[in-house]
């Protein structure tokens, strides 16, 4: 995947994001798909809340119990959802490499529950509510 910005605010208005509002919520404008669970919003890498979708070819270290499944399919899947414009997320937290976790949407539907809905990822890390 390449380095992360982990060490920069995800929150500050940069290239291609706005700032978060007093809800926390923020637009992922513009948005890249990463893979099947990480978002690039702007110049911000984003991990979707509680799920893990299977990993690229390669991306899965050894000694690393990685989700089962195919990670190209994962992706595209997740970019099949985004290709009508941003999403609109909701920030909790960072993962462990210091990305910012969210809870994002496309107009009414939640990436990670549709990701799980379509067996492209697996609940995961957190409890989240479908």
């Amino acid at each position: 995947m390449g380095p992360s910005n982990a060490g920069q605010c995800a929150w500050a208005a940069g290239p291609g994001t706005q700032e978060r509002d007093a809800t926390g919520m923020f637009d992922c404008i513009p948005v890249v798909v990463v893979d099947g669970d990480t978002l690039r919003c702007g110049d911000e890498m984003v991990r979707l809340l509680g799920i893990d979708a299977p990993e690229l070819l390669g991306h899965c270290r050894p000694g690393r119990t990685c989700t089962p499944g195919d990670g190209k399919r994962s992706q595209a899947v997740l970019v099949g959802l985004v290709t009508k414009g941003g999403a609109r997320c909701e920030r909790y937290g960072n993962d462990r490499y210091g990305r910012p976790l969210a809870r994002c949407s496309v107009g009414r539907i939640d990436l990670s529950c549709e990701l799980v809905r379509r067996n492209a990822a697996v609940f995961r890390y957190s409890a989240i509510d479908c």
